[in-house]
């Protein structure tokens, strides 16, 4: 037996559990999947070189997460589809966007990477799925 995050509320519940005992949602088809299948999305945000930590928004699939750079976005998903991960702007690099496609039935762990783009200041990101965030 093992806690596991319930999707619906966020909450640790056993692996064993039929439904969460604390919102009712049901954990025993989301137990039954490999790891990382669950419906979870994990994102490595990395920060822009030389600079010290910028504003991310991601949104899609009916998620919505916010933070900074160098966080682990964590989240749940019930449908597939795609994601848009925002870097916003700052004084002195620009926006940055990506997007990547998700599904509740497939490994969803990513590493974001941005490279400045000096000539338009904007910040390119580069999206990779990844097996496991170090």
């Amino acid at each position: 037996m093992s806690l596991i995050k319930c999707c619906e509320c966020g909450n640790q519940v056993s692996d064993r559990a039929a439904v969460c005992p604390h919102c009712g949602f049901p954990i025993a088809n989301i137990s039954s999947n490999s790891e990382g299948t669950n419906g979870t999305v994990r994102i490595k945000l990395e920060p822009t070189p030389k600079v010290i930590s910028q504003k991310v928004t991601i949104s899609g699939c009916g998620a919505s997460w916010r933070g900074t750079t160098g966080q682990v976005a964590e989240f749940c998903i019930h449908k597939a589809g795609q994601i848009r991960i925002l870097y916003h702007s700052t004084l002195s690099v620009g926006d940055g966007e990506c997007t990547a496609t998700v599904s509740p039935t497939s490994s969803n762990i990513f590493v974001v990477r941005p490279r400045p783009v000096f000539a338009r200041l904007r910040t390119k990101l580069d999206i990779q799925r990844v097996d496991i965030i170090t």
